[in-house]
């Protein structure tokens, strides 16, 4: 296979890929394990482990992982490039039509009154997800029902918070502090360490999304309330309202749920704002594979690590909870909207096509404002 075969055959299952990080992982898994038969199915699954232990958009980095595995580093590169692009350029043009022409027309605004609950809905499912997956115990439970609290009420810097609940959690958990753990946990806590806001606006703003690629434990959607919290709140590129609308456009093409980074990054600094968002936060989706995975292996097979890492996710868990109770303010404003949301939420739970769900979402807001006038 040559560069170029393997950049098209990524471009295309980019452009392809709905759903969000599970719809594009399965649809990688059906064209290259189930009909091409890159790997096994064995190989596939510790793959996918591997990746969703790390921080970073997990479908982009098994993309790369595949490009590696053809044609090295040079695949690897090309396939997580044709991968993303699509994505990318769609939710460039999108932001682009946001910032300058808006979003007022009655038609945007009833597309978007019927769409802004299924985003909702898709949040509180991945925190379901998270949920049921990670909070095995009574311990984690009050970890991360502490991190809410404190993400909502104190406005702490969850990049203060984050590492100090999973160093709670590996000290509940009998963690020791022999001298490599000290190292790995050196290198997860010092990335936290704020020194943003001394930096020049396109510096802090790379700094910044490179943050959320390499910090955003426990899948791709922790990204969202990241951003959101940094994005809002400390550096007032946007408002929750256009926070959400830039999910929203999201949804509506094939990307993953990071690309939120290109929108916000275009809000903050125009087309180089969009571009130098884009590229830090899936630089480490890149770095990972390129570098390879001796240490990352080393990481995920230590147990004292792990310790460290449960805690960070349960206290993710609290933080994109916190972000959904933020942004349902915005999307749920009547009955309507609180029904399409329950709707919503019982379809994605049920795995039915997401796109058809923000689809026919989008016409039920239409058909809400001008056939009945709500």
């Amino acid at each position: 296979m040559k560069l170029v075969d393997l950049f098209l055959k990524f471009l295309k299952l980019g452009a392809t890929g709905w759903g969000g990080p599970i719809g594009r992982i399965a649809l990688m898994h059906k064209e290259l394990v189930v009909k091409d038969k890159w790997i096994t199915e064995e190989k596939f699954a510790k793959v996918l482990a591997v990746y969703q232990i790390l921080p970073g958009p997990e479908a982009t980095e098994i993309a790369t992982y595949f490009g590696y595995s053809k044609l090295g580093r040079a695949g690897a590169i090309i396939a997580g490039l044709g991968f993303m692009l699509p994505g990318f350029l769609l939710m460039l043009i999108l932001s682009y039509l946001y910032v300058n022409y808006g979003l007022q027309a009655p038609e945007s605004n009833a597309i978007l009154y019927g769409i802004r609950p299924v985003i909702i809905a898709l949040i509180l499912h991945a925190v379901y997800k998270l949920g049921k997956q990670n909070i095995k115990d009574l311990k984690m439970f009050v970890l991360a029902a502490s991190s809410l609290l404190l993400f909502l009420f104190t406005k702490i810097d969850f990049l203060i918070i984050l590492p100090i609940a999973g160093l709670v959690s590996f000290f509940i958990y009998g963690g020791k502090l022999r001298e490599n753990t000290k190292k790995m946990l050196a290198g997860i806590v010092f990335p936290a360490i704020g020194v943003l806001p001394v930096l020049p606006a396109t510096v802090l703003l790379f700094v910044f999304f490179l943050k959320a690629g390499l910090l955003t434990f426990g899948g791709a959607y922790s990204v969202v309330p990241f951003i959101q919290h940094g994005a809002v709140y400390d550096y007032g590129w946007l408002t929750n309202e256009q926070y959400l609308d830039g999910l929203t456009l999201g949804s509506i093409i094939p990307s993953p749920i990071v690309i939120i980074a290109t929108f916000t990054g275009y809000m903050a600094g125009g087309l180089l704002g969009a571009i130098l968002a884009t590229i830090a936060i899936f630089l480490p989706a890149f770095a990972f594979t390129l570098i390879g995975f001796k240490h990352i292996e080393e990481a995920i097979n230590n147990k004292e690590i792990n310790k460290f890492l449960v805690g960070v996710v349960a206290a993710i868990i609290g933080l994109i909870l916190s972000t959904w109770i933020e942004l349902t303010q915005v999307a749920i404003i009547d009955i309507p909207t609180i029904t399409l949301g329950i709707v919503a939420f019982y379809l994605i739970v049920k795995k039915k096509n997401f796109l058809l769900i923000v689809l026919g979402s989008g016409i039920i807001g239409i058909l809400l404002k001008f056939v009945f006038k709500l």
